[in-house]
């Protein structure tokens, strides 16, 4: 099967203050809210000392904005080295396992422009703890080598490597211009030694498109990974595609998918709503008892392109995450959605990002709770699926041997499916990342 759309392709309150975060941090908040917060930027005279440290900002922020700030210990800025050691001081570890800070730098990067450094690969581990390909974004080098889904990496700069060490420890910071050299061994066996430069890449939040015929009708595949800006239009583009192709049913492949802007998760919800699910609620967001007035909903907007589905059927993973949570949780209660995979990871809670320019740093700290239309919420133990698959790291996507794939497709087409879910031997090796180097998912 040939992808037809392949190669097409929170502010803060020490400065502006807001973006939605759904997952590692999201952008919404300016769409549908007009919050204001306190300054701590100031008109300066020269050598004027700043007003608060990046300690003290971080401890004002979480005080006042975080979700369990009931639960945080005494917080001493001066305590500690850096913002990031007070904010793992000061996380709620039973339930908090999101709240970051990262480099505004890279995180407008992401968010906003959609790019990256690194060398444009995500990996895997197979069940025999060999390292695979699990995708590769249009804009590596590699993939102008032909490097694809399911190439094994065998050697890493001369040395042998496998799953029992972690990959990301061993390619160098994340700079332009670090390089590395990797083996790689194709389907057939045939090995390509190929040396990759780091660099800033753009993200193609789409990894894959097409469609397959399910019982005399036509329906779209779609591999989508990242709810960022440029996200909206590659989606529109496809789905005016399906409209014009006649699709009748979806299967919306989710299981890389860590979440990101609650902005485009409503978008997507949009385009797959159809003229009956739209109007209604997709997320209602709760804040600690200090921000009540900030609790609002959302819901599912009017879009261009949308289409009223039959059918539609969720492919989700461990890595299935937040803003992805909110589009299975949220349309479930308007549409004939069904799930299949592994539980999903678990994130029922959402985040604002917090600049602090001068600083060059973001605070993304936990703020509210996520439910549905119905009220649904606190799934921190994952959405579970009602169909069980794996995700098949040997196979391409569009492999009717891909088990996800598979099981999805067989499920449209009416065919019984029995399958037990075995547990991975092997972890994805992103499940041991985070902040947002969860949420980017590639090396």
């Amino acid at each position: 099967m040939q992808g037809f759309i392949n190669n097409y392709l929170m502010e803060s309150p020490l400065k502006n203050v807001v973006h939605k975060c759904d997952s590692p941090c999201y952008w919404l908040f300016l769409l549908f809210l007009s919050l204001l917060v306190f300054s701590c930027t100031r008109e300066k005279k020269d050598k004027e000392p700043p007003l608060f440290t990046p300690n003290e900002k971080v401890s004002m922020v979480l005080e006042d904005w975080y979700l369990w700030y009931k639960k945080l210990p005494e917080l001493k800025p001066d305590s500690f080295a850096n913002p990031s050691d007070l904010l793992d001081y000061a996380r709620y570890k039973p339930l908090d396992k999101w709240s970051y800070i990262t480099s505004l730098t890279e995180f407008e990067q992401y968010f906003k422009a959609g790019e990256y450094v690194g060398h444009g690969l995500s990996i895997g581990i197979d069940d025999e703890g060999t390292y695979r390909v699990a995708y590769v974004f249009n804009s590596s080098e590699l993939k102008e080598h032909g490097v694809k889904r399911g190439w094994k990496i065998i050697k890493l700069n001369g040395q042998a490597i496998d799953g029992s060490q972690f990959i990301y420890d061993l390619l160098g910071a994340d700079e332009p211009g670090v390089a590395n050299t990797f083996v790689f061994e194709d389907m057939q066996g045939e090995e390509h030694e190929i040396s990759s430069t780091k660099s800033t890449l753009k993200i193609n939040s789409v990894l894959y498109a097409d469609t397959v015929m399910t019982n005399n009708e036509v329906s779209g595949y779609i591999v989508f990974k990242s709810f960022i800006e440029p996200a909206i239009a590659e989606l529109d583009t496809i789905f005016k595609q399906f409209g014009e192709l006649g699709v009748k049913n979806l299967i919306l492949d989710l299981r890389y998918n860590g979440g990101g802007r609650m902005d485009v998760a409503e978008h997507l919800a949009g385009l797959m709503a159809g003229n009956t699910a739209q109007g209604n609620i997709l997320v209602q967001y709760t804040h600690n008892d200090k921000k009540t007035e900030n609790n609002s909903a959302q819901f599912i907007p009017v879009v261009d392109y949308s289409i009223m589905f039959s059918k539609v059927v969720v492919i989700s993973s461990r890595l299935t995450a937040s803003a992805s949570e909110v589009i299975i949780n949220g349309l479930k209660p308007f549409m004939d959605l069904t799930l299949v995979g592994d539980t999903t990871h678990g994130k029922p809670v959402g985040m604002y990002s917090f600049k602090f320019e001068e600083d060059d740093l973001v605070l993304v700290p936990i703020t509210f709770k996520l439910a549905n239309a119905e009220g649904y919420g606190e799934y921190y133990d994952g959405l579970l699926p009602s169909l069980a698959a794996r995700d098949d790291i040997t196979s391409y996507w569009e492999d009717m041997n891909e088990d996800m794939f598979a099981v999805a497709v067989s499920y449209l087409r009416g065919i019984p499916v029995t399958k037990s879910l075995k547990e991975n031997k092997y972890p994805s090796p992103v499940m041991k990342l985070t902040g947002l180097d969860f949420e980017i998912g590639a090396i």
